[in-house]
Formats: structure tokens, sequence, C-alpha cells
């Protein structure tokens, strides 16, 4: 059953950002799926690292040593006092919680090992580049939280993509928390190529040939009475044009495979400039 995506939900709070709305959400979807959360405080390692460079004129090694002890008894405390607190208005059935220490991506990517976790659920820094390691690196869905948004789940569909789970886990979303779905097809039309269910890229393809494919691919869902839409234009910027123009709660990504060069070298980080241009809540699947 796609609703497995969250049976084990990571929510992870950096010490120098609270992320209500990732904790409220997480909230919900406990309720909704019974899933387990696990609240992760994490005490960054770069905070620490200012101590050092600050201190290194004025004190000794040992002095530095415990200055970074005593930031972190703070953080502690400040997490089971006053986060932790906070977090359990928002669940009725307690989330486990813990503090860590260590640089944010490879902290989460070890809890995730360790305790099993399906699905992780973070907030939006935008000024926080870091935080964009995890679409790489961490081999589960990440869902980023927005606040705000009609009560509408969209499944972004495109010929960069399989598009086997994205209609999916749109309805079992839609049909859970009551939203109306919508299933959207974009074509790239700065990648034209198409990817097969394996995740292979083909040669490149005209426009023409990649709506009508787009158009049947839809077709099967406006027969079933769901709300369609199809683009085409580059991605990152369609998606953005798509949450603002439905408002839509929830924009479900799938396992996208654009290729783009930059100064002669393929770059990565379509997701980055997919969630800052949103501006809405992001689901992205893998």
């Amino acid at each position: 059953m796609q609703a497995g995506i969250f049976e084990r939900i990571l929510v992870p709070i950096s010490s120098e950002y609270f992320p209500i709305e990732a904790v409220k959400r997480a909230g919900k979807l406990a309720e909704t799926f019974e899933s387990f959360v696990e609240i992760v405080y994490i005490i960054e390692e770069k905070t620490l690292k200012k101590i050092d460079e600050v201190a290194e004129s004025v004190n000794t090694e040992y002095e530095r040593e415990g200055l970074k002890r005593e930031v972190a008894a703070k953080g502690d405390f400040m997490a089971h006092s006053l986060i932790f607190e906070e977090v359990d208005k928002f669940f009725k059935k307690e989330p486990e919680k813990k503090v860590l220490e260590g640089e944010f991506t490879d902290v989460i990517k070890e809890e995730v090992q360790r305790k099993k976790i399906t699905c992780i659920l973070m907030g939006f820094e935008k000024e926080c580049m870091l935080r964009y390691r995890l679409f790489e690196e961490a081999n589960l869905p990440i869902w980023v939280e927005m606040n705000g948004g009609k009560n509408i789940v969209a499944g972004v569909c495109s010929n960069l993509s399989p598009n086997k789970k994205v209609p999916k886990v749109t309805f079992t979303i839609a049909k859970a928390l009551g939203y109306e779905p919508y299933i959207v097809y974009i074509v790239d039309t700065s990648d034209r190529v198409e990817v097969d269910e394996e995740g292979k890229r083909s040669v490149k393809k005209p426009v023409d040939y990649l709506l009508r494919n787009g158009k049947k691919f839809v077709k099967k869902f406006e027969e079933e009475g769901i709300k369609t839409m199809v683009l085409h234009g580059p991605i990152e910027e369609k998606i953005g044009e798509i949450a603002r123009k439905l408002d839509a709660g929830l924009l479900i990504i799938g396992r996208e495979k654009k290729r783009r060069k930059i100064l002669g070298v393929f770059c990565k980080d379509v997701k980055k400039e997919i969630t800052e241009k949103a501006g809405h809540s992001l689901l992205f699947l893998k």
C-alpha cells in the first residue's frame, strides 16, 4: 500500500531553525496513517565550529572544548524543555524524540538507517543550501512542508519520469486527507527525451511527439473524472506555475531524470530549484 511511505516518519529540527509547520504536518499524517514519528533535534556541527573560530585567539583548547560542551548542554536543555514541549502539542500519541550532534545531513542519513525511516518530513529554509544534499543522498521520499495552499494535491508527471508511482500516491493521499486530486503532465522542452519505467533516458524527441504522449497519458485520468493539465517548458519553472495557479496544498514529484549543463558540467540541482520556485509543499518520491 502506498501509504507505507508514511509508516515511519523522521522530522529533523535544526538548532538554528524550528520548522513548526513540518511538525504540525507530521502530527496530521501520524493521525491519518497511524505513523511512527521520530523528532530529532540536531545541534549542528557548524555551530560548534563557530565557537572554535571565535574562541581560538582567547582560549586554550581545553577551554574551547568546555565552551562547546556548554553549548551542547544548553541545546539539549532547550530541546527538552521548550522545543519538545511545543512538539507534543501537535500529536495525539507522543512521538519519539531525541537530541543528536553533527552535520545536519549526515545525522539524518544515519538516523534513517538506524530507525528504518520511510519518509523525511522537513521545513523549508531558502538560505540553507546544505539541506539540499538530502535530495541527492537520501534514497527515500522527502516531504518539504510549506504553509498554505488549498486542499488540492497535484501529481506532477513528465517526459523525464517513469510516471508509475506519482498517480497512485496522489490518489492515496487525496483520499486519506480529503484533498482534490489533479494529474499534471509537463513536457520539458529544455530536455526533450523520454524516460522509461527503468529510469533510462531515450534519444531526443520532437516537442510535438512528447506533447501527444503527454495528452495521451492524462486522457485515461480525464475519463475517470480526474482534473488534468498538460504544459510545456522547463519543468522547474512549470511546477512553480502550477503551484501558483492551483494554489495546491501539496505537489508530488516523481523520479525526474533531468540533465542539463552549466559551463559544460552536468548539474543535479533541479530539486533545489523546484523547491525554491514552487513555494508550496512538495513530496519528492524515490
